[in-house]
């Protein structure tokens, strides 16, 4: 069971080649414009759970999803992401600590290297480690992601990406002991996304401490 921002738009759009005899020596080949479809947060039926989406209504939207299962203290996570297609730099990642929609941890990546951590603390955003790049991640479409959070007793946090010898990047904060796990995409805007033909698609799954799917 899940809480959501915003609900699945599904429109179809038919596309019709129109011949005017007398103005033209033939008629063009029709035109074929792919469905609009909005996937949010289901089962991909691969063990991941995907969002996905080519209509241009959510241009510059950010999706976010919290599970209702709650992990009253944390002390690790483990996660894999993996962008099937989209905006190459778009943003995508997961939350954790997730007290509501205006209270938690969020760590976002994208396909080049790049990645940061911020906290919402009442709708207020606060970086805990601005945008960086590491080597450790995996570039490029269709590449998994795994990506490892822990933390101590004194509220130091470590990031390290597939399974690398030492962590990526450390912060410390005490805002958040626990909390919910969820999921965030940003559909990037009109000049970026390729929107109908190439739909913005990613996917994530937990391994621990819950998982999901």
């Amino acid at each position: 069971m899940v809480l959501k921002l915003k609900y699945i738009s599904m429109v179809t759009v038919v596309a019709i080649a129109i011949c005017l005899s007398g103005l033209f020596t033939g008629c063009p080949e029709e035109s074929i414009v792919p469905e609009l479809e909005t996937i949010e947060w289901e089962s991909d039926g691969d063990g991941f759970i995907q969002f996905s989406t080519n209509d241009p209504q959510w241009h510059n939207y950010w999706f976010t999803v919290i599970y209702n299962q709650v992990i009253p203290t944390f002390t690790t996570l483990t996660a894999e992401l993996k962008r099937v297609s989209g905006y190459y730099y778009a943003l995508y990642g997961i939350n954790f600590c997730s007290q509501d929609f205006d209270n938690y941890y969020e760590l976002i990546i994208d396909i080049d290297g790049g990645f940061s951590v911020y906290k919402q603390i009442n709708s207020s955003w606060i970086p805990l480690i601005n945008w960086t790049y590491s080597l450790d991640l995996i570039k490029g479409y269709n590449q998994i992601n795994k990506i490892k959070i822990d933390r101590d007793g004194s509220g130091n946090f470590s990031i390290t990406f597939n399974d690398a010898i030492a962590p990526s990047a450390t912060f410390t904060d005490t805002s958040f002991p626990g909390g919910s796990l969820g999921m965030v995409c940003n559909i990037d805007t009109e000049n970026n996304e390729d929107f109908p033909t190439i739909s913005n698609n990613t996917k994530y799954r937990f391994l621990e401490p819950a998982s999901i799917p």
